[in-house]
């Protein structure tokens, strides 16, 4: 018995392999065009600032990394022209066909094109015969016409771009050019140079940023060369998609965008795919830069469920079918909730951290290290304490119970300065940067934490200082690769740029003085110990950023110093240093620093800028009391909130130099506006009422809430069928349930 079931298992793995993707060990050169950021790669400038440039070199390798991969796990062998992005490796044009055809089997040239910025199509190149007449030429080597058609075909077949030639196409070079192409005219392999979108239509460089999107690309070569020069048995589909809020404008508006490509590329969103039987199969999660893209491979046959999520949006969700060999298609459009107007009206003290008693041990805040700035990562705060001659401290605290997590190291920090470290932040990567402040004839240092077990590690230092005193606050943009610093000097009168391109940072700051909209100069007005802008806050538009000194409200100001915007005075109360947003319902808020009227107590001020930036008063001033208690108008401050997802709490750290650190905490509720979700139900909701109480029946309800005709909450219940409904005047109200899975329903009901 024993051999027959052996002879069955071998049955079995026999027709498995057979039914298996096999390119029949079929070798492939795959040429990455171009390398190293040379003369002849194309860099195309991205329109949000924080986002690096693309390269086509970049783009091209590492989409021959997937090609390698796909084409490997498929049984075929395949050696890449280049394997990293420097100069060596930019092979001449006639070397790469060299080595093609040292190598043996078939050619793949991976490109994408450039042409005005607007054109956006696929096509393949593959080498024609030189002929009388130019249009005459015909393919030099078979099948080189058809794995180029090919693989136009399927690049177009489940596109995520726009197009703007849609017909797929696979063209002579020698009929195209008058000439052959470099990697092409030497070359006796068949094959073919793929020019795979355009690069300089903008929406698109921003997909071909996102490392998914080349495996899409990748995948799709796979594909075409499954059908064309051919493999046998099956392979895996996939599952390729985009997400868009069709309701706002795609954030840049300087480069032409087709069709859905004009609206916003939502990122963070949170990608759930489920099977028939609704386990959990796969995540993703969208990135930074602004293209919607997601995609799950290796996907078995079957049906599956499509569940997109993110905060302020409709839960979305498709059933999708996935087949063999074919990619299939979900472009989201993505429903922001709309909420009503809802004004904050309280702020709790969760903890305060002052000096009138109950400041902790660990937070010293006194005449020998003063509490300068927080920087906030995740859950914790990072407690910057730092004065003229003394070693600083940096302690780290839990961000919601205040708690002490323990201290960063701070060995190596040099203490020969006007403040050994008077600022600290965190970049786009996550690192930890911190600042000495400077005078005249000071040494400027800058220094990274990789993480909150490293030391700390100096990475510029700048002794050309003459006349200028920087470092009472900076910003930060971008990354340690490309980026820089902004700093503003002694009485805020410039912008200081620190530029950082690959990995360098600039021998010496580029200044940018302050000017207002007719080119007159203007100072801001620097602190008491004259290290300049208290608060510079980057904007997420990329081009702006809000700068406050002592004495003056916050400004918006754009890279070349220009005021564009100024935020009226007795809005941010007195002594304002520095300030954030935040968008809470269809309310957008102004958060600003400020102090009690003599300069003892630290508070912050919330201004409601919904349709005025220039607003003129408070909405409120928090807390009352103020917390802290020198007499103190100098050092920078900071602010930051956030929204929680539970309950939509606003979360508002704040720290004020010389008085404190605090956390509060609106326990209010964004709800969204039943009148407006009634006209796009999700769902049906069964009731019943009976005693006072409201009955949910057909689902799990994780969460019920009832609200009037005019959209406020008159009732709620959680982890519960019914929800309590006496008191409740007789009426039309709108009853809003989400169950377990997250899905919702929304209907009316006469009570």
């Amino acid at each position: 018995m024993k051999k027959i079931y052996s002879i069955i298992a071998i049955l079995v793995c026999i027709a498995f392999a057979a039914n298996a993707a096999d390119l029949g060990g079929k070798k492939f050169y795959v040429n990455p065009g171009h390398g190293g950021h040379d003369s002849d790669d194309r860099q195309i400038k991205l329109p949000f600032s924080y986002i690096p440039d693309f390269w086509e070199s970049e783009g091209n390798l590492e989409r021959g990394f997937h090609v390698r991969d796909f084409f490997e796990a498929n049984n075929a062998k395949v050696k890449l022209s280049r394997v990293t992005n420097t100069s060596d490796d930019d092979l001449g044009l006639s070397t790469i066909a060299a080595q093609s055809n040292s190598y043996g089997g078939y050619f793949i040239s991976l490109h994408t094109n450039g042409a005005n910025a607007k054109a956006n199509y696929t096509v393949a190149f593959y080498k024609g015969t030189v002929t009388s007449n130019q249009q005459d030429s015909k393919e030099a080597i078979s099948p080189s016409k058809e794995m180029g058609l090919k693989v136009a075909e399927c690049h177009t077949e489940n596109n995520l771009t726009e197009t703007s030639y849609s017909t797929p196409r696979s063209l002579s070079d020698y009929a195209f050019n008058g000439w052959n192409y470099g990697v092409l005219r030497t070359n006796n392999c068949p094959g073919y140079l793929v020019e795979t979108w355009f690069h300089d239509y903008r929406p698109e460089a921003l997909r071909l940023k996102s490392n998914t999107y080349n495996k899409i690309l990748a995948w799709q070569i796979l594909q075409a060369t499954m059908l064309c020069p051919g493999g046998t048995g099956t392979f895996k589909g996939c599952i390729v998609g985009d997400i868009r809020d069709l309701t706002e404008p795609c954030g840049y508006t300087q480069y032409v965008s087709y069709s859905r490509d004009q609206h916003l590329a939502v990122n963070g969103a949170t990608v759930n795919l489920y099977d028939a039987n609704n386990n959990l199969v796969d995540t993703y999660t969208t990135d930074d830069w602004h293209n919607g893209v997601f995609a799950f491979f290796e996907l078995d046959a079957g049906n599956y469920t499509v569940e997109v999520k993110k905060q302020h949006y409709h839960t979305y969700t498709k059933e999708v079918t996935v087949v063999d060999k074919k990619s299939t298609g979900v472009r989201v459009d993505f429903e922001p909730i709309q909420y009503i107007k809802q004004n904050i009206e309280s702020m709790d003290e969760v903890w305060n951290f002052t000096t009138q008693g109950n400041i902790p041990s660990y937070l010293v805040n006194d005449n020998s290290n003063m509490i300068r700035c927080i920087a906030k990562k995740e859950d914790k705060i990072y407690v910057l304490q730092s004065k003229v001659g003394v070693a600083p401290v940096i302690t780290i605290l839990n961000a919601f119970t205040g708690e002490k997590i323990g201290d960063l190291n701070v060995t190596g920090i040099n203490s020969n300065a006007s403040i050994p470290l008077s600022y600290i932040c965190f970049n786009e990567e996550g690192i930890l940067i911190g600042t000495n402040a400077v005078k005249d004839g000071e040494t400027l240092r800058i220094y990274k934490w990789v993480d909150d077990n490293s030391a700390p590690e100096q990475i510029y230092e700048d002794a050309t200082h003459s006349n200028i005193s920087l470092g009472g606050a900076f910003a930060f943009e971008g990354n340690l690769n490309k980026g820089g610093l902004w700093y503003t000097n002694t009485d805020a009168s410039a912008l200081y740029y620190y530029k950082i391109q690959r990995g360098k940072f600039a021998a010496s700051p580029t200044a940018y003085p302050f000017k207002d909209a007719n080119g007159a100069a203007v100072t801001l007005g620097g602190e008491a110990d004259s290290f300049g802008a208290a608060g510079i806050l980057l904007n997420d538009d990329g081009t702006t950023m809000w700068v406050s000194a002592q004495g003056s409200a916050p400004k918006k100001v754009n890279k070349s110093g220009v005021i564009e915007l100024s935020v009226s005075n007795s809005a941010t109360g007195v002594g304002g240093t520095a300030m954030c947003e935040t968008i809470y319902g269809k309310m957008k808020y102004l958060l600003s620093t400020t102090y009690k009227q003599d300069y003892t107590g630290g508070q912050f001020t919330l201004v409601d800028i919904t349709n005025d930036y220039t607003a003129t008063s408070n909405h409120g001033v928090f807390p009352a009391e103020g917390f802290g208690s020198r007499n103190n108008v100098e050092g920078v401050s900071n602010i930051f909130c956030e929204l929680t997802d539970e309950n939509f709490d606003l979360n508002v750290w704040v720290c004020i130099n010389g008085q404190g650190v605090a956390h509060y905490i609106h326990k209010g509720r964004l709800y969204p506006s039943a009148v407006e979700e009634v006209a796009d139900r999700k769902g049906d909701i069964k009731t019943w009422k009976s005693n006072g109480t409201l009955h949910i029946e057909g689902i799990n309800a994780a969460t019920i809430s009832i609200y009037s005709i005019s959209g406020h909450l008159v009732a709620t219940a959680k982890n519960s069928q019914e929800v309590q409904i006496d008191g409740l005047s007789k009426g039309l109200f709108i009853i809003h349930a989400t169950d377990t899975n997250g899905k919702q329903y929304v209907s009316k009901i006469m009570l």
